[in-house]
């Protein structure tokens, strides 16, 4: 019954742990009390223009200012504000929420805008109030977010994913980008809203003039750059150099004498000297022709590239938006074959981050094609070996255990299995999964394990120990999986996702929950040595196995039981009080909350069972490797000598007793 309930308790554990955990974001966002958005306006828009905008927008803005939270007869009288539905479903408005200040600016050629709310508790509402003041003129495309804590600009800062279109050519670079940008703006999980490019003005070229130099002007010497630097320099400068002064950078910029070109049409009649001496009008020699081009060019790594930011909808974790990026809308790229293998497009911004912190947690997975090192086969084939080896010695227990007509040699061979299979288990383990030989929490546990094994000399307890974490992370989960449903049911309110603060929370974990199993483990040697309780549990002789752990469990269950809810009662506020910097940490308290309601509940059945039963497999091994000598007196016995009956369980129990726990010999 003990091995299957431990494998049973164990399997669950795992297994709930898995079904539970959400998926990763990187940071949380907070609860700032700042909404900042900003707008794509069409290029060429003067002053004037920019003013009737930022009219529309405080049209729209005006009547929510200065609506205290305490004035609900006034807050009555404002429209609701209408939420943005994803995947086809229209959530009910907001109420109304009043302004304490708002903002609207522009610069190049782009417009900005920013809320703050009367209630600091209520932000969220804003974010649809001044999006759709943003969308009041035409042509204009505008998105406002919440700011995040740990960020600065338009959308989540803490969470967002930067998906980068890089190439040598432009015209390439700029195609893919408008595909992926138009196939994520028009899905109803995204919209125009929360994609923004950068440059903003990408897909929005203006006109210009190219002049182009003819036969003529080839003839006479001229080359393409000169020609070009003294047109630029004719009508808005040409760029010559730079000034470094008084902490500051100055353009130097040749100009021509008098004033500046107004029109291409004074350019026809001036005259130009060319390296083969004549002097000509420059119409003569250059030719100009309308056209399009983009108003910035943005270069990473010295390629042309185009950034698309992505802000994940409400309650979309990072890990899923990056997941569905990848195979749904970068995908159609491929296939469409806009993505040539002179381009690449990778995710930036807070995913690589966030790759970077799983790959610190859980270990950096190696490429692909990289080559295979020796020591993970050896590892792979010392693992097929262990389990041999382990797999030889339970078959000698299990035959020594049929001829004795003992259970102690079978127990012997059940911990060998176990042993090796543990062992050869975790080296095919590595040789398969190397990045976990770099993973932090791997390192975690291995160090509580170490030093454990250092306090107790022994490496079989701190083993029994361990076996609480699994009940502890699906603890933990589970208490995080309780606040995500809170969270996600308030719209007003950011969901709690398993966030890199969140994962701190395990890693304490890992190292507060073994406390109960060490009591329980430390006071059952106890009993077994003769010492007694200082509450006067134990008479002072050794106890049999199974009485000195159930007193162990009777008489630290009211300090395990203290310690833990002391622990969770100073954790609670942490989930469920709301304040400033409350939203950060609640993930964390979730998690050590829950992790350790549910590890203590279960360590007092757990680790109870796991150290009889591997006190019984300790015994039993000795028992395998016993070596009995046989002599003619033992076979035939005399008269006067009764011979004892074979050994059985109950009567190998006892007789340990009286030996040192510790002790090797037996």
């Amino acid at each position: 019954v003990r091995p299957a309930l431990i494998v049973l308790m164990t399997g669950l554990s795992l297994f709930g742990a898995m079904k539970l955990m959400p998926p990763l974001d990187y940071l949380p966002a907070g609860n700032r009390n700042l909404v900042f958005g900003g707008m794509a306006i069409p290029p060429g828009y003067s002053v004037e223009q920019f003013g009737t905008i930022a009219d529309r927008i405080d049209d729209v803005i005006q009547p929510y200012i200065g609506v205290a939270p305490e004035d609900e007869a006034m807050l009555a009288s404002l429209p609701p504000i209408p939420r943005q539905g994803f995947g086809g479903h229209t959530p009910d408005p907001f109420d109304p929420v009043g302004v304490e200040n708002y903002f609207v600016g522009a610069f190049g050629g782009s417009m900005f805008g920013g809320v703050t709310s009367m209630d600091e508790e209520v932000v969220k509402p804003l974010e649809t109030l001044l999006s759709n003041a943003m969308r009041t003129s035409p042509d204009v495309f505008g998105f406002a977010a919440q700011s995040s804590l740990f960020g600065r600009g338009v959308g989540g800062g803490g969470n967002t994913i930067d998906i980068e279109i890089a190439g040598p050519r432009l015209e390439q670079v700029n195609t893919a980008a408008d595909r992926l940008y138009n196939i994520m703006g028009q899905s109803p999980d995204y919209g125009f809203g929360r994609v923004r490019p950068d440059p903003g003005n990408f897909n929005l070229p203006q006109q210009e003039f190219r002049a182009d130099l003819t036969a003529r002007g080839r003839e006479l010497g001229l080359t393409t750059q000169a020609v070009g630097a003294s047109v630029r320099a004719l009508f808005d400068g040409a760029f010559a150099g730079e000034f470094y002064g008084l902490g500051d950078t100055i353009d130097i910029r040749l100009l021509p004498p008098g004033e500046r070109l107004a029109s291409k049409e004074q350019l026809a009649d001036v005259p130009i000297a060319t390296p083969m001496g004549p002097i000509v009008p420059i119409d003569t020699v250059v030719d100009l022709k309308p056209g399009l081009a983009p108003q910035a060019v943005r270069r990473v790594e010295e390629l042309s590239a185009v950034t698309l930011r992505i802000t994940p909808p409400d309650g979309i974790p990072l890990e899923t938006v990056m997941r569905d990026i990848e195979e749904k809308y970068i995908a159609q790229l491929h296939e469409a074959g806009l993505v040539e293998r002179t381009m690449r497009i990778r995710l930036e911004g807070t995913a690589a981050k966030l790759d970077e912190v799983r790959g610190a947690l859980l270990g950096a997975r190696a490429s692909e094609n990289a080559p295979r090192a020796g020591w993970r086969g050896a590892l792979s084939v010392g693992g097929w070996l262990l389990l041999g080896a382990s797999a030889i010695v339970a078959v000698i227990g299990i035959v020594r255990g049929v001829l004795r007509r003992g259970l102690a040699p079978i127990y012997g061979a059940g911990g060998a299995l176990l042993l090796g299979g543990l062992l050869a288990g975790l080296a095919m383990l590595i040789s398969d999964s190397p990045q976990l030989a770099t993973a932090r929490f791997v390192w975690a546990i291995l160090v509580v394990y170490l030093l454990m094994s250092a306090l107790f000399e022994s490496f079989i307890y701190p083993f029994v120990i361990m076996f609480t974490v699994p009940l502890a992370l699906v603890g933990g989960f589970a208490g995080l999986r309780a606040v995500h449903e809170w969270t996600a049911a308030n719209p007003l309110i950011a969901n709690q996702n398993l966030d890199v603060l969140t994962i701190l929370g395990f890693v304490i974990l890992v190292g507060v929950v073994v406390n109960n199993a060490i009591l329980i483990v430390h006071q059952a040697l106890r009993f077994m040595k003769g010492s007694a309780d200082v509450e006067g549990a134990g008479d002072g002789e050794p106890m049999p196995v199974p009485r000195a752990v159930a007193m162990a469990v009777s008489t630290r269950m009211r300090p395990i039981f203290m310690s833990t809810f002391t622990s969770v009662g100073g954790m609670l506020p942490l989930v469920l009080f709301p304040g400033a910097g409350s939203e950060l940490y609640r993930g964390l308290g979730s998690v050590v909350v829950g992790g350790l309601l549910a590890a203590t509940v279960f360590t007092l059945v757990l680790a109870p069972l796991a150290l009889s039963l591997t006190l019984d497999m300790k015994i039993g091994l000795a028992a395998i490797f016993e070596q009995r000598e046989r002599t003619a007196s033992a076979e035939e016995p005399s008269s006067e000598t009764v011979p004892a009956p074979p050994p059985s369980p109950g009567a190998v129990v006892p007789a340990m007793a009286h030996a040192s726990p510790d002790s090797q010999d037996v």
